[in-house]
């Protein structure tokens, strides 16, 4: 939503969200914001944490607000090969994959022959062109990237 300077209205509840970034520079101007229901959400991307936790109450039980999240990626050796990918990833270097930089992300992800069990934290990755994960023990691959909500017009929100 960080091109949408004019958002005001913000309802996503009661979907499968795992990531929600409202980022866009105006977050003042939202006179209701709705995240509930979406119970596999723990961060919201926003312009002021401390300005959202005082004013949007409808969100999930564990969710919080921050300025830059970090995608959550639970197996230790897929966010190494994210930590360790070139083209670089982690652009800040601060040994995390936020979810700008995980949405910032395009092209190839080579995830090949990494001991990779768990390919949770996938979903951030919306720009990949390319994914190559041979040779992992992964028993499943959620490819649902529309989970992913980084950019929205108006309309889709309200």
């Amino acid at each position: 939503m960080s091109e949408n300077a004019a958002l005001t209205t913000v309802n996503v509840a009661n979907n499968d969200l795992l990531i929600l970034s409202v980022a866009n520079g105006n977050n003042t101007n939202f006179v209701s914001f709705d995240a509930t229901g979406n119970d596999d959400l723990t961060c919201i991307t926003v312009d002021d944490a401390g300005y959202s936790t005082s004013n949007w109450t409808d969100i999930p039980a564990g969710a919080g607000f921050d300025v830059n999240c970090v995608l959550n990626i639970p197996d230790t050796n897929f966010k190494n090969a994210l930590l360790a990918h070139n083209p670089v990833i982690d652009t800040n270097d601060d040994g995390e994959i936020q979810v700008s930089e995980a949405t910032s992300f395009s092209g190839v992800l080579e995830l090949s022959y990494k001991s990779i069990t768990n390919l949770a934290g996938l979903e951030g990755f919306g720009g990949i062109t390319t994914l190559s994960s041979n040779g992992n023990t992964s028993s499943e691959l959620d490819l649902r990237f529309h989970r992913f909500i980084s950019q929205l017009s108006a309309e889709s929100c309200v």
